[in-house]
C-alpha cells in the first residue's frame, strides 16, 4: 500500500470540507478570573505592626492551608514571610514598634502634631519616608546607631544583618545623607535655650586627607550652643559661626576663647556690625569645658577613618551633635524618656 504525501492529504480534506462549511471553533472566555491567575497588587511598604499582624495570621492559618490566600491578599511572596520571621525572632520588631504613649509624652498640647480634642494623630509624620525600600523604623534605627556609637558603615551593616535586616553599607550612607538634615531641623525647633555665657573653640576633622576645622561653642553649664564645619580657620570662618549661633540663640553676654587671634577679630567684627557689646575673655582654664566636650565628637569620628567629602562630613557631624545634645538633655519633652526614644520622636 502506497501512503499519500502531505500535499495530497491537504487537497483531499479541502475537497471534502469546503471553506464555507468549515466554522472556526470559539472558546468562550471564563466568567470569573481564577484566584491562582489573579495579578498581584503593587508592592507595598509594611510597618512593624503590620508585619507582626500578618505573621500572626499566617501562624494561625498554617494548619488550615490559608497562607497562600494571605499572600495573595497582601501581595507578598513566601520569601518575605521568611525574612519577617527571622527579624521577629531577632527581636527587631519589638524594639522598633512605635509607641503612641511615648509620643504623647514628648509633644506638648500646643504642638503641630497634637490635637487637644482628639489627642495624638496616629499616622501623622513630619519627615516623609515615602518611596524608601525599608520601613521608617528600620531607617531611624540605622541612623541612630551610626551617630550614637563609634561604628563604621560596614560594622553597622554586619550588626543589622545579625538582627535580620539585610542592608548594604552604601544604603546606610544614603540614609545619613538624606535624613540627618531633616532630623536636625526638627531638633532645632524643639531645642532648649542655652545660657548667656559661651565657651568658643575649634577642633580638627580629617576630610580627604586634609585637616578641616569644626567650630563649636557650649555655655557655662556644658550645653551645646552650636557648631559649624569650615575649610579654614580665620576671621571669616569664626564670624560665620557667630552669625549662625546668634541667629539661633541670640546675642550672648560674654564669650570665653583661647589665645586665637582669629576668634578675637571675629567677635570684634560682630560687635561693630550689630552694635553689640559682647564681652570677650581669654582665660585658659574656663575654656576647658568646650575642649573636653570635643572628645565626645572625636570619639565617634575616629572609627570613620576620615571623610570622603566636605558635604558628607558636615551632615554626619550634625547627626553626631544631635545625639550628643539629646544625651545632655537639650531636647524639650514632657516625660522622662531615654535618649533613643527622644531621637525617634524627632521623626514623629
Amino acid at each position: 500500500m502506497v501512503m499519500p504525501n502531505a500535499h495530497e492529504l491537504i487537497d483531499t480534506v479541502a475537497t471534502a470540507f469546503p471553506e464555507q462549511d468549515r466554522k472556526p471553533t470559539i472558546i468562550p472566555a471564563p466568567v470569573g478570573v481564577s484566584p491562582e491567575l489573579s495579578p498581584r497588587p503593587k508592592r507595598r511598604t509594611f510597618t512593624a505592626a503590620a508585619k507582626l499582624r500578618i505573621l500572626k495570621e499566617t501562624d494561625r492559618a498554617a494548619d488550615n492551608g490559608g497562607i497562600a490566600a494571605i499572600l495573595r491578599r497582601e501581595g507578598l511572596y513566601s520569601s518575605a514571610l521568611t525574612d519577617w520571621r527571622r527579624q521577629r525572632d531577632a527581636g527587631a520588631f519589638e524594639a522598633l514598634k512605635p509607641l503612641k504613649r511615648v509620643l504623647s509624652q514628648i509633644l506638648p498640647s500646643g504642638h503641630l502634631l497634637y490635637d487637644e480634642a482628639h489627642g495624638l494623630a496616629d499616622e501623622t509624620m513630619v519627615i516623609e519616608f515615602k518611596g524608601s525600600h525599608f520601613e521608617r523604623d528600620i531607617i531611624l534605627w540605622g541612623v541612630r546607631w551610626y551617630v550614637a556609637y563609634p561604628l563604621s558603615y560596614r560594622q553597622l551593616e554586619e550588626m543589622m544583618g545579625e538582627r535580620g535586616v539585610e542592608v548594604d553599607h552604601s544604603t546606610l550612607n544614603r540614609w545619613i545623607v538624606r535624613y540627618v538634615p531633616l532630623l536636625e531641623q526638627a531638633f532645632v525647633a524643639r531645642k532648649r535655650p542655652v545660657g548667656g555665657s559661651w565657651r568658643l573653640d575649634e577642633t580638627y576633622v580629617r576630610i580627604k586627607g586634609a585637616w578641616k576645622y569644626l567650630y563649636r561653642a557650649v555655655d557655662k553649664a556644658g550645653a551645646t550652643v552650636d557648631f559649624l564645619l569650615t575649610a579654614r580657620r580665620d576671621r571669616k570662618a569664626a564670624l560665620r559661626f557667630l552669625r549662625k549661633a546668634t541667629g539661633h540663640h541670640g546675642i550672648p553676654e560674654k564669650i570665653t576663647i583661647d589665645k586665637s587671634g582669629a576668634n578675637m577679630a571675629a567677635i570684634e567684627s560682630y560687635n561693630d556690625e550689630h552694635d553689640a557689646k559682647i564681652e570677650t575673655r581669654q582665660v585658659k582654664y574656663l575654656n576647658n569645658i568646650v575642649e573636653q566636650d570635643h572628645r565626645a565628637i572625636k570619639r565617634l569620628t575616629r572609627p570613620m577613618l576620615g571623610f570622603k567629602s566636605f558635604w558628607s562630613a558636615a551632615i554626619t557631624i550634625a547627626g553626631i551633635e544631635i545625639m550628643h545634645m539629646i544625651r545632655k538633655g537639650q531636647l524639650r519633652s514632657t516625660g522622662k524618656l531615654r535618649p533613643a526614644q527622644q531621637f525617634y520622636s524627632l521623626a514623629a
